[in-house]
């Protein structure tokens, strides 16, 4: 499809009417069962009347944690972001794209006569276009953020929420494998939702070992493709052991992005 038709086209076009999201008066512990059951990072907040009132991510939850006692008790909306931009389910995906790339947010509510729709995320725009005839290394995100196994839980979430990133390669004898705020809310799951377990573990408790990884000479479609079927945020780029970079879904939706605007999507 040309990138000019995809522009003109609507938000619910690309996104499914059931969405997953959490409760004002809910608390967080409950967020966090929702994440994990559902494999999303972020939830829009409703009222009763599913009216919006905010949205909760996982490294708003990592925060959280970070700085109150007994967070898993507490309610999302002690948690949560309440400024929030959204779209009506009819918005024109032109004007939904220039939003992503604007303010650089993975995901936005997608409301409908004021009611919670849906959300609508980067990973949406991969099932309307892939990227494609450039090499990973000219697309990655070169220098990326990295951390040691060895590292205490508590420290790889202060990174990731200062650090603003979602995810961070873990390196000791090269690429030992990669850690998400996902992966340190499942060792709070396992841990009875207790403060002290990012204290207790290291990194190499919560990470994901079995890393799937892109060389850089390879085609960005390539990585497009795995992203969208796995549904993961970012890979690793290897070159002979050695971690080049890391290719993410936001990498991926700034080359459609650029693509659509020049009707090449």
């Amino acid at each position: 499809m040309e990138g000019g038709k995809i522009l003109f086209r609507k938000a619910h076009h690309i996104t499914p009417h059931e969405v997953v999201f959490s409760r004002e008066n809910e608390n967080v512990h409950g967020a966090i069962e929702k994440m994990l059951q559902s494999g999303f990072r972020r939830l829009p907040v409703a009222d009763s009347s599913r009216g919006l009132v905010g949205l909760i991510t996982a490294v708003d939850i990592l925060n959280f944690f970070l700085r109150t006692k007994e967070p898993a008790k507490e309610s999302v909306r002690k948690a949560m972001e309440r400024s929030v931009y959204k779209f009506s389910k009819d918005e024109r995906l032109g004007k939904v794209a220039e939003l992503f790339d604007m303010h650089r947010k993975g995901g936005y509510p997608v409301l409908e006569n004021r009611r919670l729709y849906s959300i609508i995320t980067e990973f949406d725009f991969l099932s309307i276009a892939r990227p494609r005839g450039i090499k990973v290394s000219e697309a990655m995100t070169h220098r990326p953020m990295v951390i040691r196994p060895d590292v205490s839980l508590y420290d790889a979430s202060r990174i990731i929420v200062k650090g603003g990133t979602r995810r961070l390669p873990v390196v000791g004898r090269g690429l030992e494998g990669i850690i998400t705020p996902h992966d340190i809310l499942h060792v709070l799951e396992e841990h009875d939702m207790r403060r002290a377990a990012l204290f207790e573990n290291a990194v190499k408790a919560a990470m994901i070992k079995n890393v799937i990884t892109v060389s850089p000479q390879e085609d960005v479609r390539h990585a497009a493709s795995i992203i969208a079927k796995r549904r993961i945020g970012g890979i690793p780029v290897v070159e002979k052991g050695r971690l080049m970079g890391i290719i993410t879904e936001r990498d991926m939706f700034s080359l459609i992005k650029k693509g659509l605007d020049t009707g090449n999507g």
